[in-house]
């Protein structure tokens, strides 16, 4: 599947296809819990908010630059 393909996907669809992918690691955002998973050659990041049990939104890309939150818990 393409970044292309899922971004227009239903949010239904787009849960199922995480599953399928590789979780990587997770954050808090605010109220969030920002979880991080690989799809292949791109990234999604789904924002749970874990008070009401609901994903609240999805955010895809490719750029790395957008990993830098999550290099920062690597201790080296």
């Amino acid at each position: 599947m393409t970044l292309y393909q899922y971004n227009l996907l239903t949010d239904h669809q787009k849960t199922e296809v995480i599953w399928q992918g590789t979780f990587l690691d997770d954050r808090r955002e605010g109220r969030f819990m920002v979880q991080l998973y690989s799809l292949g050659d791109f990234y999604v990041e789904v924002y749970y908010n874990q008070q009401n049990n609901q994903i609240m939104r999805f955010k895809s890309f490719r750029t790395t630059r957008l990993l830098v939150p999550y290099l920062k818990k690597i201790k080296i």
